[in-house]
């Protein structure tokens, strides 16, 4: 049964404890959860008894809960403290899986399917090597062969159900945008040390890159948020909903790409000098401009939504200067300098816009040629093939 080592979540360590002796207190937790969830009916068909699945995955969702309780419980020692938080990190992800899954049972919604085929390839991929490589081996259950072996990181996306009408929306918006194929792509196209989570949800939150959990969140509130900031600075939008929805789909596109960019920083441990947030916005317009047909009219779209931004930082609060992001209308000149250092054709399109100064403008093939010669050198170890 694929959701039957989601209840072994419980697997940790106590104050002080070496790691024979973590070894030995989480795989009895870890036995004791596999016993119990054992004794749960599981349904024989999960896309065709939504009611069933629900219910069993109310009791594994519920005893994962427990497991991980107990897990605060247990302090491994400082020499393996960091081994055994990774695994936590593992756990996390699950969890997140499995409530995404209960989530979409509940709604009838039979992709939580999908939601479960992730989970049983990340245990066997990640987390029960981790496991093993603990000495956890209660916890790592049939993943027990794969330790040792080299496996390469997949990123999924678990998108969770629509609140309401206008997050459903949002939710397509993600999905048109290309967000499930950025997924794909760079599982594909990177030997990723660890799997990566895209998660949607309902609430606002701005996007972000949670190194602890390797999940990049992505809001449907704030997908109505760029849609308002361009519809209220940008009148010809209001209009025209197959420009909107190109702008619209630009700017979550990039703001995804820059999200990869804080996680390859972290996961691939890349040199960052200057301020990351500002590399993260360099990869995203490289990415765009490189290998995105019309990329560099994405780019540019997300320059215009930062410059859009920019009106409310018109009176500059100290807290304004203390933020890791530069501040917006820079954001915006730089992506717009990038497009315009990329091609003969792009650097004289915006030569007659007049948007940045000439003295900057001069500057930007050779800074756009810079950045991408840089992220070339710092990806190509971890680029497969």
């Amino acid at each position: 049964m694929v959701v039957v080592a989601v209840a072994i979540a419980g697997c940790g360590g106590s104050s002080g404890l070496s790691k024979d002796e973590l070894a030995a207190k989480a795989n009895a937790i870890c036995a004791k959860s596999t016993a119990a969830v054992d004794r749960i009916p599981a349904p024989a068909d999960f896309t065709t008894n939504a009611v069933s699945a629900a219910a069993y995955l109310d009791e594994v969702v519920r005893l994962e809960q427990s497991g991980v309780e107990s897990l605060k419980a247990l302090k491994p020692a400082s020499s393996v403290k960091a081994q055994f938080d990774a695994y936590l990190a593992d756990l996390s992800h699950q969890l997140a899986l499995v409530r995404s899954a209960d989530s979409k049972a509940h709604a009838k919604d039979t992709s939580g399917q999908q939601d479960l085929q992730a989970l049983s390839a990340y245990e066997q991929r990640t987390s029960h090597p981790a496991a093993v490589r603990l000495g956890l081996t209660e916890c790592a259950g049939s993943g027990a062969s794969a330790a040792g072996s080299e496996t390469t990181g997949k990123i999924s996306v678990v998108y969770d159900p629509p609140s309401d009408a206008a997050n459903a929306q949002a939710l397509q918006i993600l999905r048109l945008g290309g967000t499930d194929g950025v997924a794909k792509g760079f599982t594909h196209s990177f030997k990723l040390p660890a799997d990566i989570t895209i998660h949607a949800v309902n609430q606002f939150v701005g996007p972000n890159w949670d190194p602890s959990t390797r999940t990049i969140t992505l809001s449907y509130q704030f997908v109505q948020y760029i849609a308002s900031i361009l519809k209220r600075n940008f009148p010809e939008l209001r209009t025209n909903q197959s420009e909107f929805g190109k702008e619209l789909a630009a700017v979550d596109g990039f703001v995804l790409a820059h999200e990869f960019g804080h996680a390859f920083i972290r996961l691939f441990n890349l040199p960052v000098l200057g301020k990351e947030e500002d590399a993260a916005d360099s990869l995203a317009a490289v990415f765009f401009i490189q290998f995105v047909n019309g990329g560099d009219e994405y780019a540019f779209d997300a320059a215009k939504f930062f410059h859009a931004m920019s009106a409310g930082q018109r009176k500059l609060a100290p807290s304004d200067y203390w933020d890791q992001h530069s501040l917006d209308a820079q954001r915006a000149d730089s992506i717009v300098c990038w497009v315009a250092g990329s091609t003969r054709q792009a650097y004289q399109a915006l030569a007659r816009l007049n948007i940045i100064g000439k003295d900057r403008l001069r500057t930007c093939p050779a800074e756009y040629q810079q950045k991408v010669q840089s992220w070339t050198e710092l990806l190509r170890p971890h680029v497969v093939g």
